[in-house]
């Protein structure tokens, strides 16, 4: 079973208990460059969970992230158009 807290959210490897990652150097706890961007470990539809950013663009941004019911790395896909949308920290 996939953990979100024992694996890197910069390429899905298993951290082994380290804080940051043998395979790619990401840090534990990192935090995304843009408040417009998931906060990598976010977990979408009790299904995928959100790693850092890959890219983004007008039309929206790209994590790597990853499957728990396929048990895969994916790549997620946000329709973002930058000019309609805004992402709003506050929770209701």
């Amino acid at each position: 079973m996939f953990d979100p807290n024992q694996h890197c959210m910069g390429c899905m490897e298993p951290l082994n208990g380290a804080t940051q990652c043998e395979q790619c150097g990401y840090s534990v706890g990192t935090v995304p460059e843009s408040p417009l961007y998931l906060m990598p470990g976010t977990i979408l539809k009790q299904q995928y969970v959100v790693g850092r950013v890959l890219g983004h663009g007008g039309f929206g941004i790209t994590y790597i992230g990853f499957d728990m019911l396929l048990d895969a790395k994916v790549a997620i896909k946000e329709y973002f158009p930058r000019d309609f949308a805004s992402r709003s920290n506050t929770v209701t």
